[in-house]
């Protein structure tokens, strides 16, 4: 059996799995996050950079570097790329909020956009599941309802929602790239028509590099290793050089039209753990880290601190698959695995399952070797990914679909009936949605009760409402136009912990709340979380900004804010001397200078 060569030949299937994508959407999220006005539960994790990002993103004017964004973190100031703030789908919803005076009036002037673009790859998800099922079985209707919603309900994207990384859900590109790369191979017919075919299939390598170039630079490295592997012909050398070139020129100059060579990626923040730490487990795919929604506690998994990046687990439905073709190997017909892509693309999918691994290789969450020396050769590459565990996931979706198509074939053969295999693939699919932990609040990766980490969220919820109905005669607003957070909190750190590099809980938390009301209120600020930058230039930023402060050249138009959490006696008192402060809600100090 033989994929489809074209990958629109069942466009009902594939409209069906993105309609699967948007019901799973609608029913399993919370009413309140798919309101654009909504956006005090973005007052979490990495959502609350991604927003203000956003919000700065469309206020500033259009230039090159295209993601540019003035008034977050500045200075120095930032890129959409940097806060994880989806490129492409940010351009292309302020593109459309400027020329749609309605759209614009609906989102208003601080209205989200993370919602709709979780929403959009949930539904992605589903197109891209059932176009591969619809190619490689596309009669058996019921493997692709069950596969197509089994990769709709798939662990690794919805712990990346529940962990606060919304650009990570752009998983579907994996599977995009997993599509295309069915079509590998010599094409057929007269020469004049296969350059033809060769060179639109290069196109859509390259069209699907630079839109993933744009929306996460780990999900570009995924499909142009993919895309490489697949342009790779033997005996055509000239025209394998010429795609693989292609599409990295292609990747490189999207990361350079948003900004991403205009900081310096090797001064990136590891004070959080580096490429030793993220790794995932070589047990990964079977490893629930104490999450499965089926499983009993026995069974539950290990964790280990840092290996949430590579959080892999496979699911109990698509375990039964792995028994299903275990248990046939008996049979001496069904004991070789029929793969389905070729054997380019299972080795670079192999060899980036390794990379995820990362320098301190671990079992079952205990270490076995550590390769911090030879990685060294390539630290520039190590540092820019050092969150390397998320690169087992070409691997995950490999073996998903590779299990479903081996059972749906070996079925086949034994010519098994339809209702057999309706009760069958149903079951899978129902296993791997019951057992999908994130659609209920029982565990965090780090085995913490995940109740106790929604009340936190709400705290912080409670906190934010409690400054956006702090009355005016705490702070006049009028005339005010920015907000400086004393000391400022840039990047990762608060400039109160100098030199850069030392996380602060509490100072990131405090830095969410002021910043989100900050922004609520139309000001621009100066601090901000973004994931690369230059550790020299943070410092100097840093200095700069409280020798201003002591100085005593406060900015009239601007509301110091008192940090609680990591307070600077010295910078507060000269602060105070010169301007009215008063408290507000939690003890926070807010500070304003009467213009001369």
């Amino acid at each position: 059996m033989t994929p489809s060569s074209r990958i629109w030949r069942y466009p009902g299937v594939q409209f069906t799995g993105a309609v699967a994508g948007l019901i799973t959407a609608l029913l399993t999220f919370d009413p309140m996050i798919l309101n654009p006005r909504s956006v005090d539960w973005l007052v979490r994790d990495d959502l609350t950079q991604q927003y203000l990002g956003w919000i700065a993103f469309r206020s500033t004017p259009w230039q090159i570097p295209l993601g540019t964004i003035h008034g977050y973190a500045d200075p120095p100031g930032t890129t959409l790329g940097f806060v994880d703030a989806f490129p492409w789908f940010s351009v292309l919803m302020r593109a459309l909020l400027e020329s749609v005076p309605s759209l614009e009036k609906w989102f208003g002037s601080t209205g989200q956009i993370t919602s709709l673009w979780l929403v959009l790859s949930l539904m992605l998800q589903g197109f891209f599941a059932a176009s591969i099922f619809s190619r490689l079985t596309p009669r058996n209707l019921p493997l692709i309802a069950s596969g197509t919603i089994s990769l709709i309900f798939a662990p690794v994207w919805w712990h990346r929602m529940n962990h606060g990384h919304p650009s990570l859900c752009g998983q579907w590109l994996i599977l995009a790239a997993l599509t295309l790369s069915l079509s590998s191979g010599e094409p057929d017919g007269p020469s004049r028509l296969r350059f033809r075919k060769i060179f639109f299939r290069l196109a859509k390598w390259c069209a699907l590099q630079f839109v993933a170039a744009g929306i996460h630079p780990y999900l570009a490295a995924m499909t142009c290793a993919i895309g490489i592997a697949a342009v790779l012909e033997r005996k055509m050398w000239l025209r394998s050089v010429v795609g693989a070139v292609a599409q990295v020129l292609t990747v490189f100059f999207v990361f350079w039209l948003f900004g991403y060579f205009s900081l310096n990626p090797t001064g990136a923040n590891e004070g959080g753990g580096g490429f030793h730490y993220f790794g995932a487990d070589l047990l990964s795919l079977i490893n629930p880290m104490k999450m499965g929604g089926l499983l009993p506690s026995f069974f539950q998994g290990w964790t280990k601190a840092g290996q949430y990046e590579g959080y892999g687990w496979i699911g109990l439905g698509t375990i039964f698959l792995a028994l299903f073709w275990f248990s046939g190997r008996r049979n001496h017909r069904n004991r070789r695995m029929e793969w389905v892509w070729s054997n380019q693309i299972r080795i670079v999918v192999l060899l980036l399952a390794l990379f995820s691994l990362g320098s301190n290789i671990r079992i079952g969450g205990f270490w076995l070797i550590d390769l911090e020396t030879p990685y060294q050769l390539i630290k520039p590459v190590v540092t820019s990914f050092r969150a390397a565990g998320r690169f087992i996931w070409p691997l995950y979706y490999l073996l998903a679909v590779q299990l479903f198509v081996h059972a749906g074939r070996v079925m086949q053969k034994r010519r098994i009936g339809v209702v057999p295999r309706i009760f069958f693939f149903s079951a899978v699919a129902a296993f791997n949605i019951l057992d999908n932990p994130f659609l209920k609040f029982k565990s965090d990766v780090d085995g913490t009760d995940r109740h106790h980490v929604q009340v936190q969220t709400q705290n912080q919820m409670d906190r934010l409402s409690a400054l956006t109905a702090m009355p005016a005669g705490v702070v006049n607003l009028a005339g005010i136009s920015r907000m400086n957070l004393v000391p400022p909190y840039l990047a990762s750190f608060s400039c109160g912990n100098l030199p850069a590099g030392n996380f602060d809980g509490k100072a990131f938390e405090e830095w969410r709340i002021t910043g989100m009301w900050a922004a609520k209120n139309g000001l621009t600020a100066n601090s901000g979380a973004f994931a690369r930058y230059d550790t020299a230039v943070l410092n100097r930023t840093c200095e700069v900004q409280r020798n201003a402060v002591l100085a005593g050249n406060l900015d009239p138009k601007a509301v110091y804010v008192l940090s609680n959490a990591t307070p600077d006696p010295v910078a507060f008192a000269a602060i105070e001397s010169r301007a009215t402060c008063a408290a507000g809600p939690g003890g926070i100090k807010f500070c304003r200078v009467d213009a001369d």
